[in-house]
């Protein structure tokens, strides 16, 4: 199947918010109430309270949360908690080492100190008969989610600012009590994170360090919004070289990076109101279908290198010489991809016709798709075959995609081209493209 995991994560409160028939209310807050097959839980409080009205309004049913995770104790993130208890009493609060040191903000000029706590005392939880469990590696929530924390500060980039301090004596604050959501997303992981103070690069590498797993996306705030475009430009390489490929942000940030202009266009910026699903398909995969024409095997085999890419992402492909077609199958698909030797700078005559007299005949519409070419040498004319196919599919109604610059190196603008006479070197390259167009259909989907 496509996704091996399972999770819905709504967005209750957040700076921003969706327009549409709930009315929501926002506030420079976060917070996110997660359901996986096993649990239902609430990251984060936001700050006032808010977050329950629109709970409420958004049909989140709270009396069934139980526990409450805390990304860090700043207001903004910790401070909606004693509000809930008037609607749910959960049975434990997980939280990060050093919660409780009290926090501020200082204004270095007047040398004042504004407080930026969550509101509450270890005392009070004791009170209200709620038992805190500390993270201070990982703690697995359930079989779907964990908690993470102890990120390593490795790079040389993500300075934490001089005017968050802690304590009585108003330390530095190195926000050892920071803590992150970890969500099971097909072979990797979703991070879910509240303002990333330690660096949204250290704790993806950390993640990754000591799970062994890759962070497949980023969601919340990782905190740039005092970064220059060259951070936020070094933050995103270096984010893309880990593996992540998805980012839906929010909070602080999301205003600063899109108008950097070095934050790739395919951000998603989410709001209260937004919500992320991932679902199991009943162990029905997802299916892709790669038709191709070849008449000396080179195309056949990028073909298959392709598969192999799509398989990596977690779809089930099939490949087929457009002699052997499987129509029903590539009728059922939800990737097609097209292949075509390259031949008077366009795509063969059997492939043109099979197109018009077979493939027209299919219903493609809102598919995904995408082509591949070959060529006898450079400048051979496979971007434009590869165009005269993409061209097709966008008259059947399909979405065509290739990953354009957004994945870095190599750099697909229309499809990959390779070289007949030594098509085995360019295996890296089709089997990149692959699960780009893998990925992108688990996206859709």
């Amino acid at each position: 199947m496509a996704y091996e995991s399972q999770y819905n994560l709504r967005v209750l409160i957040n700076d921003l918010v969706e327009m549409g028939a709930w009315d929501l209310d926002g506030e420079h807050g976060l917070s996110f109430y997660i359901e996986t097959p096993e649990s239902n839980f609430i990251f984060d409080c936001g700050h006032t309270g808010v977050a329950w009205d629109n709970a409420v309004k958004m049909g989140v049913d709270l009396s069934v949360v139980d526990f409450v995770a805390l990304s860090h104790s700043h207001y903004d993130h910790a401070g909606g908690f004693p509000s809930l208890l008037k609607r749910v009493k959960p049975k434990l609060l997980y939280t990060g080492p050093d919660f409780w040191q009290e926090k501020y903000s200082c204004d270095c000029e007047k040398t004042e100190y504004a407080y930026k706590g969550c509101g509450f005392t270890e005392a009070d939880l004791a009170d209200w008969g709620i038992e805190q469990r500390e993270c201070r590696d990982m703690i697995k929530l359930d079989n779907y989610a964990s908690l993470f924390t102890g990120f390593e500060m490795q790079n040389d980039f993500e300075i934490i600012p001089e005017k968050f301090v802690r304590g009585k004596d108003k330390k530095p604050d190195a926000f050892d009590d920071e803590i992150c959501l970890l969500l099971k997303e097909g072979n990797g992981l979703a991070m879910v994170v509240g303002c990333s103070h330690r660096g949204i690069v250290n704790m993806v590498s950390a993640v990754k360090k000591r799970t062994g797993m890759t962070v497949v996306r980023v969601v919340g705030d990782v905190h740039l919004v005092e970064a220059n475009d060259e951070r936020v430009s070094q933050t995103f390489k270096e984010l893309k070289s880990l593996g992540v490929e998805f980012f839906n942000l929010c909070h602080c940030l999301v205003d600063k990076c899109h108008t950097s202009g070095v934050w790739p266009m395919h951000l998603d910026t989410i709001a209260a109101g937004s919500s992320i699903k991932m679902e199991q398909d009943d162990g029905v995969p997802l299916m892709a279908a790669i038709v191709y024409d070849s008449r000396t095997h080179n195309t056949e085999r990028a073909a298959a290198f392709i598969a192999e890419g799509v398989h990596m992402a977690g779809l089930q492909p099939a490949c087929f010489n457009i002699d052997e077609a499987d129509l029903e199958y590539i009728d059922n698909a939800d990737l097609i991809i097209l292949g075509s030797p390259t031949y008077m700078a366009s795509v063969t005559a059997k492939m043109k016709i099979w197109l018009e007299e077979k493939m027209s005949r299919l219903d493609l519409s809102n598919k995904l798709g995408g082509a591949f070419a070959t060529e006898q040498y450079i400048h051979g004319g496979g971007e434009n075959a590869i165009r005269e196919m993409l061209t097709f599919m966008m008259v059947q109604g399909m979405m065509t995609y290739s990953g354009g610059k957004s994945y870095g190196k190599p750099i697909i603008h229309l499809g990959p081209v390779g070289m007949s006479q030594d098509i085995e070197s360019f295996r890296d390259l089709f089997v990149a493209y692959g699960e780009r167009m893998g990925k992108q259909t688990v996206w859709l989907d």
